[in-house]
């Protein structure tokens, strides 16, 4: 079982139980947090304050679109890499969305092949 395990890429048993639940727990604390943070006309009241300002757009923001960019790099290495910097922040935006929906779609395609419905289809390759 273990052999067929190795050969068709995906875990089984408690160390695909241990990993599934490992990931719903950063999945849910990663929403908890992003959802803490002000959005919409909350993020324009937060912004008019310099040191809310200064924050988002300086150190933390930088190093948040270096993970987003380095997370786009390592997905999907063929792609033509993001300049997250470069970008507006309502392009920004647009492209982290995009990129969400093609690795969601990614998952769902190797969701549908380990249950034995086929193989991985070839998902488009999200490029900026």
């Amino acid at each position: 079982k273990m052999q067929e395990a190795q050969a068709s890429g995906f875990a089984t048993g408690a160390e695909a139980e241990s990993y599934g639940r490992t990931l719903a727990q950063s999945v849910v604390d990663c929403t908890k947090h992003a959802n803490a943070l002000p959005s919409g006309r909350d993020f324009e009241y937060f912004e008019s304050f310099p040191a809310f300002k200064d924050r988002v757009s300086g150190e933390a923001g930088g190093r948040i679109l270096n993970l987003i960019e380095r997370l786009m790099a390592h997905q999907l290495p063929n792609a033509n890499p993001a300049n997250m910097k470069s970008m507006d922040s309502e392009e920004q935006f647009e492209a982290v969305v995009d990129f969400s929906d093609s690795q969601r779609e990614r998952v769902d395609a190797f969701i549908d092949e380990a249950n034995g419905l086929g193989p991985s289809v070839n998902i488009q390759r999200w490029a900026p």
